[in-house]
């Protein structure tokens, strides 16, 4: 059997069918190359995903996507999240309050309308300093302070919030922008009042003067009824002697009294208002109470004139073009104007005067009462 055979595979002694240890048969696997269809563990696939890269869709974790927020940086008009500073007033580990950032349109005139509001701090509730604003703030059940200053890097204004007004705080910087008056726009003012011979000097004096608002409409509107006809400092006495009767003492401090809780007229007078006074603050809080309330239908409470629709239109209200006609620094300053030394003029030549400044009267109403 063995007659024919190549002196090879004599010499290898294997027989015909047998595989060669040494090269390997055609359909079996090679120890050292694979088949084509098996994977490698040295180079994946194409489709199989790599350790070290990853797929085209899958997120990135250094980088965020590019819809994702931003944390370091806030809207505009939101509340920063970043913490205030503990108050040098409050014991260590009460420092939760909330810091909020309210831009504004330069120029500003910060120290004009803190002098404004510091004539008419409310005591007890209000509390200005030398360049800071703060105030017992309620809305709804909550009760809480702000206190108010500058912000030195960026036109601004920073609000520390204590923690009992988290849940309103869209309500609060709404109420907030609305007392600093943060949504004028100085340029336009400053355009129509600043070609007025009368007002352009003090317009260039005190550029970006802003007209002050109110964190409480009603709460104004008392203080308006209040101060007819009398000094500021006179009326700021009876709304001390009214917050001290129908307030409501808080942990935070003494909270302005919602029209609900004022008395009636009788009990009024006896802060020492006249009767026909008492009766008109008894009407505004049943019509407050009531809501709904515009200056238009002030107007139609007795006691309540031009000079107080028109003061708090301005004030509540936000009315840029409010003009209290009747007041007697306004007709003092356009009579003087008209003619030196001719005292003040009637309420009806204020008010034609005053069209050259529409639509930002209340602008120059506040420009006349500024030193």
């Amino acid at each position: 059997e063995r007659v024919g055979r190549p002196p090879s595979a004599l010499r290898r002694g294997a027989a015909p069918d047998a595989p060669t240890p040494r090269r390997a048969a055609p359909d079996a696997p090679t120890p050292r190359r694979a088949a084509p269809d098996a994977p490698t563990p040295r180079r994946a696939a194409p489709d199989a995903p790599t350790p070290r890269r990853a797929a085209p869709d899958a997120p990135t974790p250094p980088r965020a996507a590019p819809d994702a927020p931003t944390p370091p940086r806030a809207a505009p008009d939101a509340p920063t999240p970043r913490r205030a500073a503990p108050s040098p007033r409050r014991r260590p580990g009460d420092g939760d309050d909330l810091s909020l950032r309210l831009d504004y349109r330069p120029p500003f005139d910060w120290t004009a309308l803190l002098a404004f509001l510091r004539a008419r701090a409310l005591p007890g509730v209000e509390t200005v300093g030398d360049d800071t604003y703060a105030r017992v703030v309620a809305l709804g059940d909550h009760v809480g302070t702000v206190e108010v200053r500058p912000d030195p890097r960026r036109p601004a204004l920073r609000a520390r919030v204590s923690p009992a007004l988290a849940g309103v705080l869209t309500p609060l910087v709404a109420r907030l922008r609305a007392l600093f008056d943060l949504d004028a726009r100085p340029d336009l003012v400053a355009a129509t009042l600043g070609a007025d011979p009368l007002l352009a000097e003090r317009v260039a004096r005190r550029p970006g003067l802003r007209v002050p608002g109110a964190i409480d409409p009603f709460e104004t509107t008392v203080r308006a009824v209040l101060g007819q006809q009398i000094s500021v400092r006179a009326a700021t006495t009876l709304a001390g002697r009214f917050v001290a009767r129908f307030g409501v003492a808080t942990d935070a401090g003494l909270r302005f009294p919602r029209a609900a809780e004022v008395g009636d007229a009788a009990e009024i007078a006896a802060l020492g208002v006249t009767r026909a006074r008492a009766a008109t603050l008894a009407a505004v809080a049943r019509l407050f109470a009531a809501g709904d309330v515009d200056p238009a239908r002030l107007r139609d409470v007795p006691g309540i004139g031009d000079w107080t629709a028109e003061y708090v239109a301005m004030r509540a209200f936000g009315r840029p073009d409010a003009f209290p006609a009747g007041d007697l620094v306004v007709r003092r300053a356009l009579g003087d104007a008209s003619s030196p030394g001719a005292g003040a003029c009637t309420a009806a030549q204020a008010r034609a005067r005053a069209e050259a400044w529409r639509p930002w009267r209340a602008y120059a109403t506040l420009h006349l009462w500024t030193p």
